[in-house]
């Protein structure tokens, strides 16, 4: 805002982001999995919480309630994943995907890399044929 007659402007803040805390749901692509922790990138579902990494950790402990020996059948490099944040550390975001409403909301081939969709038997792919399984919402 400007004001000629006191020589004076100012300025507005813009609205500030809320930190990212224990609790929020983020929608995170799988980057990289190795043997017992993801490495994904992610975005909060509320625009107003932000983070100063875009990065975060999905444990193998935290896929499922039962045990889970490796992510195959539960995860594929490039999908999509409804996670919860689990905790906030000055190390990093971890996140999980244990709850029932929350896991891989699309996935693709680990052939040919094309979407997945679903069928009463799990997941196949419409270019290859593969037939392939991960964590889904409600699993």
């Amino acid at each position: 805002m400007r004001d000629n007659s006191k020589r004076q402007v100012g300025v507005q803040a813009l609205k500030a982001k809320r930190m990212l805390t224990q609790g929020d749901l983020v929608y995170a692509r799988i980057e990289d999995l190795y043997d017992t922790v993801a490495l994904t990138s992610f975005k909060p579902v509320d625009k107003d919480a932000g983070s100063p990494n875009d990065f975060a950790y999905l444990s193998i402990s935290e896929i499922k309630q039962d045990f889970v020996e490796s992510f195959q059948n539960h995860l594929g490099i490039g999908d999509f994943v409804k996670a919860r944040v689990l905790e906030v550390t000055r190390l990093g975001v971890y996140l999980t995907i244990k709850e029932n409403d929350l896991g891989v909301v699309q996935a693709f081939c680990g052939t040919c890399r094309k979407e997945l969709s679903a069928t009463p038997s799990g997941l196949s792919c419409s270019a290859c044929g593969a037939k392939e399984f991960r964590k889904t919402p409600l699993d």
